[in-house]
């Protein structure tokens, strides 16, 4: 996608805050100018940086997010990164399928195309309870990095929620099995 020479003023990006440009009070749907943003309620209550071209396209795509860059394309459908709290970035075209990385929190990148069929990678959340029965359990970052790139062209389209281990606090994801 061609970025519009307004996007962000000129400067490639928007930087928004609950879906607002903070210098200039505009909506970050608006400081896109069609290169990001766009499609009803695409960023609203938004808050990182999105790049102009082609992030975050889709309706509801970002919205209520935080995440601290989207670029590359990344995020680009319907209801995709919706709700998210990635601490890192999502690029290099990750996070494009229908509801894809909606509801994820995690504080590491979502790269490399990762994420790009429906529903993948959805609800990798923090919360404090077991797995659920059918849930393979990964607990190093190594592995929820592994888990969370081989998460594309359908290979695992439900995310079980993420989970923490009480006694050392290191991060625990679990996915179901791929459907076959």
């Amino acid at each position: 996608m061609e970025p519009s020479k307004l996007c962000g003023g000129g400067l490639g990006y928007v930087d928004c805050v609950n879906g607002f440009v903070p210098v200039s009070g505009s909506s970050c749907e608006d400081a896109c100018a069609g290169s990001c943003c766009a499609f009803s309620e695409a960023c609203a209550g938004f808050t990182g940086r999105v790049h102009c071209d082609g992030s975050c396209v889709g309706f509801s795509a970002c919205r209520n997010a935080n995440i601290g860059e989207v670029r590359d394309t990344s995020c680009s459908a319907n209801s995709a990164c919706e709700v998210a709290s990635v601490g890192g970035a999502v690029k290099e075209g990750s996070c494009t399928g229908l509801g894809s990385c909606a509801g994820v929190d995690i504080s590491m990148n979502i790269e490399d195309g990762s994420c790009s069929d429906a529903d993948s990678c959805a609800s990798v959340v923090g919360v404090n309870i077991p797995p659920p029965a059918g849930c393979q359990v990964f607990d190093t970052a190594t592995d929820l990095e592994t888990a969370i790139k081989s998460c594309t062209g359908g290979d695992m389209l439900n995310v079980c929620p993420m989970t923490w281990n009480d006694t050392d606090k290191n991060p625990m994801i679990s996915l179901e099995e791929p459907r076959t």
